[in-house]
């Protein structure tokens, strides 16, 4: 079977990667299939080795026997994402910092397995001025504002559920990032950092969320006051976004008006004394 799957998908695939040296990936292989590529065909172990040295690619980690994750014993988990990491290391040179999951199966408990088994692909990814890319492995490398509020959104939920204080340092950078670049006089939620246009309503109801999450509640009221103002069309709904040359009324939904109501209910929540809510 992994020789026929290998001649099929992973060589022409490892080969064409090779020949496109701009095209970059995230790849991910078992810990089985690994073993059998590195005694039956050194060939893509060589490629690939090159392919990780230029930068091309980066490699993730799971479980070294394809489990689902959630279907088996907490330190069972663990143990097989360390094999298979240190598995990747000890023939790449390179340690995972992502990770695959088995069939994309999912359960809320899982981001503190990954970071017991040494999982940080977030943090790992952030960079030096605190902010986030949209994407790590593309030429999508802005930063915005909803995407960033996620992101230290998540971490600061997994850090307080989980009493993991190693990531705050990581947090507190992101949020300063987050708070200077995307707060035009402390009042306007841009949607890239420092830039007056376009303003999205989505960039507005988060920024109510994630302020609010971090106890900035003065800022979160501005923000409201200027986005109710700005942004807020006679019938009530929220228009998709304000543009330099003027305002986009599309009614959409969820990504305008239903999130902004989440947003400005959030801000109540605050403003009544809720702040502990995350």
């Amino acid at each position: 079977m992994f020789s026929e799957v290998t001649e099929r998908a992973y060589a022409p695939l490892v080969a064409a990667l090779y020949r496109h040296p701009e095209v970059k990936a995230s790849l991910h292989f078992s810990g089985p299939l690994l073993d059998w590529l590195e005694r039956n065909r050194p060939d893509v172990i060589g490629d690939l080795s090159d392919l990780v040295r230029r930068g091309q690619i980066e490699l993730l980690t799971g479980g070294y026997y394809e489990p689902v994750l959630v279907g088996i014993p907490r330190r069972d988990a663990v143990a097989q994402i360390r094999s298979l990491s240190d598995r990747v290391h000890a023939v790449f040179g390179q340690r995972p910092l992502g990770a695959w999951l088995t069939e994309r199966v999912w359960e809320p408990h899982l981001p503190a397995v990954m970071a017991e088994a040494g999982v940080a692909y977030t943090v790992h990814h952030q960079r030096e001025d605190g902010s986030w890319p949209y994407a790590a492995t593309d030429r999508r490398s802005w930063a915005d504002n909803f995407h960033t509020a996620y992101v230290l959104d998540a971490l600061d939920s997994y850090s307080r559920l989980t009493g993991d204080t190693h990531i705050r340092p990581a947090v507190d950078k992101g949020w300063s990032f987050y708070r200077s670049a995307f707060f035009l006089d402390d009042r306007i939620p841009t949607y890239y950092p420092r830039q007056r246009f376009p303003v999205d309503a989505t960039a507005c109801a988060q920024s109510l969320l994630t302020l609010c999450r971090f106890k900035d509640v003065q800022t979160a009221c501005s923000v409201a006051n200027w986005t109710i103002g700005n942004m807020q069309c006679p019938d009530g709904h929220f228009a998709y976004q304000r543009r330099r040359r003027g305002l986009v009324k599309i009614p959409y939904m969820r990504w305008s008006s239903a999130y902004m109501y989440l947003g400005l209910s959030r801000l109540a929540y605050s403003i009544a004394g809720g702040s502990s809510l995350r």
